[in-house]
């Protein structure tokens, strides 16, 4: 299989807007006709999800309250990394704060791309296993409860359509094909 060349060429980047969680870049391109374009694009330190399960195999998720939606989400944990941060490490920490997850083995699954037409951002995703749950440390903007399901009880919901989250269905397949 031959790969094409990249459509697009950058000329230029500038930060059109930038917070705590990403920057808005504003790309111009060009494509290889000499067409001149503009590309804004979401660009993230990344992301972190776990799924967490129990020593007696339920799985941790959190309802969360998304402003956008304006709803009650079913998701499992996840988080922003920090600017240096491992993703075992926001991992952890995001399984803490949201959680109070405490214990367990860490390890990777995969990853994967939340919304590649807009951002540059790759979701980590990790089991634990063995946790046991204490205190969570929410941040002052989160409303969440902690939830324990069974796997067949997730996969009902999911069919059912009451967990919409993207990057927890996505995260559930990728622990799903792989465990």
């Amino acid at each position: 299989m031959t790969l094409k060349k990249a459509p697009f060429s950058q000329l230029s980047r500038k930060t059109a807007f930038s917070c705590h969680f990403y920057k808005i870049q504003h790309d111009r391109y060009v494509l290889p006709n000499g067409e001149e374009g503009n590309y804004f694009i979401v660009d993230t330190e990344g992301s972190a999800m776990v799924i967490p399960q129990t020593a007696d195999g339920k799985f941790v998720m959190v309802k969360q309250f998304r402003y956008i939606q304006q709803s009650w989400e079913l998701e499992f944990p996840c988080g922003g990394l920090n600017a240096g941060e491992e993703p075992g490490q926001a991992a952890l920490r995001e399984g803490k704060e949201e959680a109070g997850l405490l214990g367990g083995k860490l390890s990777l699954i995969g990853e994967f791309l939340p919304f590649n037409g807009i951002s540059n951002e790759v979701c980590h995703v990790f089991h634990i296993d063995d946790v046991e749950l204490g205190e969570n440390q929410l941040e002052v903007d989160e409303d969440l409860t902690v939830e324990l399901y069974t796997r067949a009880e997730i996969d009902t919901l999911i069919a059912a359509g009451s967990i919409r989250d993207g990057m927890t269905l996505a995260a559930w397949q990728l622990f799903s094909t792989r465990r």
